[in-house]
């Protein structure tokens, strides 16, 4: 899974470009304005606040609409893409890497949305966005509240642990039997 190519300077370049994709998310994120032109607003705004133009503007609010507060965590992911994709390096090695960060995202989003009192962020988004309010919806109809606190702490540790687990099998030959 998302393997570097034979060519290191291709892949010195799609580096660049995932990392280019980190910083601009990243500066379109932290310079949301609530004034800015978006999904949210009707009006035409003369001068754009965010750092990155009205596409930032547009980007970031159906980011925290989608995934709320867990949008930070896309920057940290477009940065290690690139960082690895720089150095030749694969980014994900394995499938289960890749669904332990997965599970880590949704379990974030949904953790951030179970809180009991209605968090805000921006006054506009909740915590969690629409993806963790979802979940924990879900997950609320299952096991209520504390139940679902205590499945999602199990899923992020698991999802951790995951990654720790495959590192650990390739690095000392580990290996499991399933049963």
């Amino acid at each position: 899974m998302l393997k570097p190519s034979l060519n290191r300077r291709k892949n010195e370049l799609v580096g660049l470009v995932w990392i280019a994709a980190a910083v601009m998310s990243l500066l379109s994120l932290l310079s949301f304005s609530k004034a800015d032109p978006s999904f949210h607003t009707a009006a035409i705004v003369p001068k754009v606040h965010n750092w990155v133009g009205p596409v930032g503007s547009h980007l970031t609010d159906l980011l925290f609409q989608v995934f709320g507060v867990a949008s930070y965590l896309i920057p940290l992911a477009l940065l290690w893409m690139g960082w690895t994709m720089f150095h030749s390096r694969d980014a994900v090695k394995t499938w289960v890497q890749a669904a332990g960060a997965g599970m880590f995202f949704f379990s974030a989003q949904a953790g951030l949305a179970l809180m009991p009192y209605n968090l805000r962020f921006y006054e506009m988004f909740p915590a969690g966005g629409l993806v963790g309010g979802l979940v924990s919806d879900s997950l609320r109809g299952w096991l209520n509240r504390p139940g679902s606190v205590v499945f999602l702490g199990l899923v992020a540790i698991a999802s951790r642990s995951e990654e720790h687990t495959s590192e650990l099998q390739s690095r000392f030959g580990i290996s499991y039997a399933v049963f």
